[in-house]
């Protein structure tokens, strides 16, 4: 159902008083669509950055410490990413000291949101459905999940010519809360920012959108427009012909994500060593010697010293 018809309909107007949109993909598209892509740009721009203030940093290595981090986030909070934690996480790994760390974790976040502000750019759909909204005094409100703060978000919309439509914004950054899980439509509707049963939610996630809203008694309807589904369609062939997608593919992605799970169990290891001030980390399991030379290749590609490896 394409959600401009729908709404251009003055009887389905007077069936709710709120109306709350989904950002990414539905209200807001991205000149950069490929996910790994933009993760590309932004962790050389971040690389760039730290590199020019003394911070020996590959952007390959940001790349990384990054995903793992944010996945390591993900465990913790059982929902959305705690950006600001993840990133000065990050930087500690980097040997950055305390008393820059909350200036530099605040430069990489500045350094983000420009990037996500410039190449985002509106829905050509969206003023229009908007301005439908405003002129009927509906009120508007839009719910993203999205790890970077509410004021990151603004900026885009402010960018995009957006923001003004809406009465309030609401991102699962705030209290850690996703749409995939539904928890931040029942967060919203306990504290009243949602109408109960007099809000209808649009966004192009069949999931998090409409089935997850409709969890929470919330009408949840998915957007779906046909240059939209066409330009996800091309950004899909584009990936497999990118990526030449084949069973040896598949089996190369599986052994990258299982290796990055084993970098995170390590990480972890040092995390413990570094918080308890340990100076020695013994192995004493079956695989000793795995676990016990994998641990090198940690100590030596972050430089960690005065922490001695003991196979028992």
């Amino acid at each position: 159902m394409n959600i401009k018809s729908l709404l251009e309909l003055e009887s389905r107007l007077d069936y709710f008083s709120q109306f709350s949109f989904d950002i990414f993909d539905t209200l807001v598209f991205r000149t950069v669509e490929d996910h790994t892509e933009r993760e590309h740009e932004i962790s050389k721009l971040i690389s760039k950055y730290l590199n020019r203030i003394g911070i020996s940093c590959k952007f390959q290595d940001y790349m990384t410490l990054r995903e793992i981090e944010f996945q390591k986030s993900k465990l913790i909070t059982k929902d959305e990413i705690d950006y600001f934690s993840s990133i000065k996480n990050i930087l500690k790994s980097l040997n950055v000291s305390f008393d820059d760390l909350e200036m530099i974790a605040n430069d990489v976040w500045k350094i983000e949101e420009e990037y996500e502000v410039s190449v985002a750019y509106a829905n050509p759909e969206a003023e229009k459905i908007l301005s439908i909204l405003k002129r009927n005094n509906k009120n508007i409100v839009a719910v993203s999940d999205m790890y970077l703060p509410k004021s990151s978000i603004k900026a885009i919309l402010n960018k995009v010519g957006l923001l003004a439509y809406f009465d309030n914004v609401y991102v699962s950054s705030d209290n850690k809360f996703t749409k995939h899980s539904g928890l931040i439509y029942k967060d919203l509707l306990e504290k009243g920012f949602l109408v109960k049963g007099n809000v209808i939610h649009t966004g192009d996630n069949w999931q998090s959108d409409e089935v997850m809203a409709a969890n929470n008694s919330i009408f949840g309807l998915h957007y779906v427009n046909k240059k939209n589904e066409d330009r996800k369609s091309k950004l899909t062939l584009k990936l497999i012909k990118k990526h030449k997608f084949n069973i040896n593919k598949c089996a190369d992605d599986l052994s990258d994500l299982l290796g990055k799970g084993f970098a995170l169990y390590i990480k972890q290891i040092f995390d413990c060593v570094k918080k308890y001030n340990s100076k020695k980390i013994y192995f004493f399991t079956r695989d000793a010697n795995f676990l016990f030379s994998s641990a090198e290749e940690y100590k030596k590609k972050f430089s960690i010293s005065g922490v001695e490896l003991r196979i028992l």
